[in-house]
């Protein structure tokens, strides 16, 4: 199977994330706020259901013993939800997963 990513961003507000079909238990949910989503995505082997609950704990891998720190989802989690946002994850087996982060959109300030 070919392996490609792909990244999008969108401004996303509150009401869309309401109604997305991506079932999650966050705060951002909650909050009257506009966000920037980006959005990274590949055609891999996907990540089964059963570890997708583990994967951003740090050192997490199903990786063989000495093929990486499994740090980098955990870090990553660590440093979106320090700047107000969130971390998703959707995945289906031969489907490859996406990854959708959510971080609290800054109105530009008119200039004068």
């Amino acid at each position: 199977m070919e392996e490609w990513q792909t990244l999008r961003t969108a401004n996303v507000c509150a009401a869309e994330l309401n109604e997305s079909p991506v079932s999650v238990d966050s705060a951002l949910w909650n909050e009257a706020a506009d966000f920037v989503r980006i959005r990274v995505q590949d055609t891999g082997h996907g990540i089964p259901a059963a570890l997708q609950a583990s994967i951003f704990e740090p050192f997490f891998t199903s990786k063989p013993l000495g093929e990486g720190t499994a740090l980098g989802l955990a870090t990553s989690k660590g440093i979106i939800e320090q700047h107000g946002g969130d971390i998703l994850c959707h995945s289906s087996p031969n489907a490859g997963a996406c990854f959708d982060v959510f971080l609290p959109a800054i109105p530009l300030l008119a200039m004068d």
